[in-house]
């Protein structure tokens, strides 16, 4: 499967708050099971040393090298094998390695490229479903699993001061010596982020976390309180420190920025209080400057410098429309070295390159 033409997409505009009902040209492209993906929902993408774009699904990991694409499968009888054929996450990190978070572990993929180094979480033969990972500033490596709690793979000097169950060993799982000692050994993790004071964020099912790895302090924002999230956005799906030090939260029930004073402003996505609008799968933030959310009802933008009441714009499939978004579920948003964006969907994968094409205009979404 090769691109010899750029696809022009024109994106249809969400009648979401409209300010102005315009249509949005971008030159895209969009890669589905019949260019070769292996499975249709990307739930992560990432590019390695060599400019390869991977893609994470429930069928394997895909590699697309700008023309073809490689399925990577789990084969039981090949221990180099993936673990699963579930990929949730996918990061490499600032050493060039490529880390693969399955339903089975994790996995590290070796030099050549055509196998995968299990790295065990734990003493026990089996394997958490592993679903973010994220490295801190420091280099460290963390692993969030469903169930079975933050694991810290470092490959630095280990710190003392760590909670209780973060040994002298590469990997080992992260639990608190606060009042709420299982939360973190057992808790599922769906989002991770750092500051650049050092603090490392936790999205969870009961809400937002924050650490400090040098001390071992653990403080939960719990939901309804006057230093929390609203009621009702204890399930934090997805987190963000942007350039400006700024902390967004995605949550099952809407998005949210910290403020300076610590009190959390909330963007209305959705015009209805039960649309899945309102549901937060990814946060992004491209080299423009750009906040890219995805949500179960389409996929919104912030442009730098837009007034808070203009803040967000959106974008969604429209039936039988073939040059609008390719599925209202957007999973993942990711920026390539060359500026391009990839757009992981239940239908596979958009591309918008802004180099070749800006925005124009879009719908607006206030905020609350």
């Amino acid at each position: 499967m090769k691109f010899q033409t750029p696809v022009i997409l024109i994106l249809l505009l969400a009648a979401v708050n409209v300010s102005a009902a315009t249509e949005l040209s971008l030159r895209l492209r969009h890669l589905s099971r019949e260019d070769g993906l292996s499975q249709a929902q990307v739930y992560s993408i990432a590019q390695d040393r060599n400019g390869y774009l991977w893609f994470g699904t429930q069928g394997g990991l895909n590699r697309f090298d700008g023309h073809e694409i490689r399925v990577f499968r789990s084969n039981p009888l090949e221990t180099s094998s993936l673990p699963h054929n579930t990929v949730r996450d996918i990061l490499r990190d600032s050493r060039d390695e490529f880390w693969i978070a399955t339903d089975r572990g994790l996995t590290r993929l070796a030099e050549d490229q055509e196998s995968f180094h299990q790295v065990p979480l734990g003493n026990g033969a089996s394997q958490p479903l592993v679903r973010v990972l994220h490295e801190d500033a420091q280099g460290r490596l963390w692993a969030g699993t469903d169930g079975a709690g933050l694991h810290l793979i470092s490959t630095g000097p280990v710190n003392d001061q760590l909670p209780p169950g973060v040994r002298n060993s590469s990997v080992a799982p992260v639990t608190s010596e606060s009042k709420i000692p299982a939360v973190l050994s057992l808790a599922r993790i769906w989002a991770l982020t750092s500051d650049n004071s050092g603090f490392l964020w936790i999205g969870t099912e009961t809400g937002l976390y924050r650490l400090h790895p040098e001390s071992g302090q653990l403080f939960h924002y719990q939901p309804g309180l006057e230093e929390g999230l609203p009621s009702g956005s204890d399930h934090v799906r997805a987190l963000l420190v942007d350039d400006e030090s700024r902390l967004w939260v995605g949550t099952e029930n809407g998005l949210y920025r910290q403020r300076q004073d610590g009190s959390f402003l909330r963007y209305f996505l959705a015009p209805a209080e039960n649309s899945a609008g309102h549901q937060i799968s990814s946060i992004t933030e491209d080299s423009a400057g750009r906040i890219w959310v995805g949500t179960f009802d389409g996929l919104f933008l912030q442009q730098p410098g837009q007034p808070e009441a203009e803040a967000f714009r959106a974008y969604q499939h429209v039936k039988d429309d073939p040059y609008s978004l390719a599925h209202n579920t957007v999973l993942s948003v990711f920026e390539d070295e060359g500026k391009v964006i990839w757009i992981g969907t239940y239908e596979g994968v958009d591309r918008w390159n802004s180099r070749s094409q800006p925005m124009k205009h879009f719908s607006t979404v206030n905020t609350g």
